[in-house]
């Protein structure tokens, strides 16, 4: 054969190498023809950190060849090198050879160890469920930096994050970075704008014949009434009023907030005051007073009642202003039903 492997100890040294032809008769052989070289070492302690590669200086090296994605490329006299070409989420492998001179018969090193990089995932499958941003988990992540509307950014480490309350009716939008250690893994590309909307909170609460009502909101799906803190839901957008005939006479402090679809259209808030509204006691101790052969169906007063509707037996309510009323009946059995009626603003009507 005409080659010869060079051992590995001779590697960084001169070597003196001497070739002769040898022949089966000795007199037939050729003379010794006589190469002084020198191989490089391979470069070491190749590191990577925020874009660029360094390592060690070789001895003799005219510049290095670095093997980057299936790729080299030459920089001459450095012991760095920018990489800037980490397009796709996957790992690179890198890699480092030192060039010699062919002149002064130096020959180029071996290349070192490679190092691996990982360029990390976008985050991917970002939603929001109930208020919370969610995305499918990040192998090898330092933390996630959020980018929420044009707020400064912020870092957490799970695959989560709490919409805050503090968040202004209108639309909003989420994106999302995997941060690695910039060493070994890479930082992801920020993800695309995740679009949200912040429902408006309910304008007024108002009275109308006898239940509390407001104005709807044509994206909610339903509203959250509290009284006296206590939730009541209704059951869809088409409910825009809660009657108060299952509550017992008394004062009520109301507030309400539009709910949302449970993904990108968030609950609004609460109205910013407190309604407060009465619901009118009861008319009781109901009898039948004679007056000049009149009779009349008298009740005791109730305080702040605009007015008093009567029922009898069934018939359309008669409305009366106050609490008597001048029976002209015939003889006869009769149910006669009384409640008094707020003046729908503050004082809600009282139950029959």
């Amino acid at each position: 054969t005409n080659s010869y492997a060079v051992d590995q100890s001779l590697v960084g040294t001169d070597v003196v190498a001497r070739v002769y032809a040898v022949a089966e008769d000795d007199s037939l052989s050729s003379g010794f023809a006589e190469y002084i070289f020198k191989i490089l070492n391979a470069p070491t302690n190749l590191t990577y950190e925020d874009g660029t590669i360094t390592w060690d200086t070789v001895d003799g090296a005219t510049g290095y060849n670095v093997y980057f994605d299936g790729k080299i490329s030459f920089t001459e006299y450095a012991q760095s090198y920018v990489l800037d070409r980490f397009t796709e989420p996957k790992t690179y492998q890198i890699k480092v050879m030192a060039v010699g001179d062919d002149s002064l018969n130096i020959e180029n090193s071996d290349y070192c160890e490679a190092i691996e990089i990982t360029k990390l995932d976008i985050p991917k499958n970002i939603r929001i469920v109930n208020g919370v941003v969610l995305w499918n988990e990040v192998q090898n992540i330092k933390h996630y930096t959020i980018y929420l509307d044009n707020e400064e950014p912020v870092q957490i480490t799970r695959n989560q994050l709490v919409l805050p309350q503090s968040l202004t009716a209108g639309s909003h939008f989420i994106k999302i970075q995997s941060c690695g250690d910039e060493k070994t893994y890479i930082s992801s590309v920020v993800s695309a704008e995740l679009y949200f909307e912040k429902l408006s909170p309910v304008a007024s609460l108002y009275i109308e014949n006898g239940s509390v009502c407001w104005t709807a909101n044509l994206q909610a799906t339903s509203y959250m009434l509290y009284v006296n803190g206590v939730p009541y839901q209704t059951t869809n957008i088409n409910t825009t009023s809660v009657d108060f005939a299952d509550y017992n006479s008394g004062t009520y402090s109301l507030n309400i907030k539009p709910i949302g679809n449970g993904g990108n259209i968030l609950d609004g808030d609460l109205m910013a005051d407190s309604f407060e509204v009465t619901k009118l006691a009861t008319p009781n101790n109901l009898r039948i007073e004679a007056d000049n052969q009149n009779n009349y169906l008298v009740w005791d007063e109730i305080e702040n009642a605009s007015a008093y509707s009567l029922i009898i037996n069934d018939a359309e309510p008669i409305v009366v202003e106050d609490n008597r009323y001048l029976l002209q009946v015939e003889a006869g059995s009769y149910s006669i039903r009384v409640r008094a009626l707020g003046d729908s603003t503050v004082y809600i009507n009282s139950n029959y």
